[in-house]
């Protein structure tokens, strides 16, 4: 599924084709929602944002430090 996807209801068209021919279809409902630390952070985005960004820096300053003691290591 793509990233971009939206939440829902969808209902998708299944086609049975033999020989270039459709001979049998049906249609079906599925239903698309996010799991697991993906919702998660989903949630966290849109109903506490405050600790969302604090969250986000903190990643990025983790990140950015490990990152740089890496290089330093390799280089000398």
């Amino acid at each position: 599924m793509p990233a971009n996807l939206i939440e829902g209801e969808y209902t998708t068209k299944i086609f049975l084709i033999r020989d270039q021919q459709i001979v049998g279809q049906t249609s079906i409902q599925i239903s698309v929602r996010k799991t697991g630390i993906e919702r998660w952070i989903y949630n966290l985005a849109q109903e506490q944002a405050l600790i969302y960004g604090l969250l986000s820096l903190l990643v990025a300053l983790v990140a950015g430090y490990g990152a740089s003691e890496i290089f330093r290591r390799l280089k000398g």
